[in-house]
């Protein structure tokens, strides 16, 4: 990627050899499906961002991942559960994390997320 211009979500976190590559030029972009029509029209050379968020706006914009390159993995992140500060309960909290739990060792979450791939 040296000596290309990458587009990166406004405020996301990043890989930190990515971040700090000074030869990797980085353009903030306000959404993935920005990101991705910039892409398309050939104003930056490509986009950074978690696979099923990219997948996900490229189905809801009409494209198809096929319209572009094959993509290349830069790290693994895993899904997460985010719960509201108004969930207090901690065994509502607890059930959640067990369920959570489950959900991941069953596969399930590959699953879905292999649906938008």
């Amino acid at each position: 990627m040296q000596g290309k211009t990458i587009g990166i979500l406004r405020g996301g976190n990043y890989n930190g050899r990515f971040a700090g590559d000074a030869g990797i030029r980085k353009h903030e972009v306000p959404s993935y499906a920005t990101g991705v029509s910039m892409v398309k029209e050939g104003w930056i050379d490509g986009m950074v961002d978690p696979e099923i968020g990219l997948y996900y706006d490229l189905r809801k914009a009409g494209v198809s991942g096929s319209d572009f390159s094959p993509h290349y993995e830069l790290n693994k992140r895993p899904l997460v559960l985010f719960v509201g500060k108004r969930i207090t309960d901690p065994v509502l909290r607890a059930r959640l994390k067990e369920a959570s739990d489950a959900v991941a060792r069953s596969g399930t979450t590959a699953g879905i997320v292999e649906s938008y791939l």
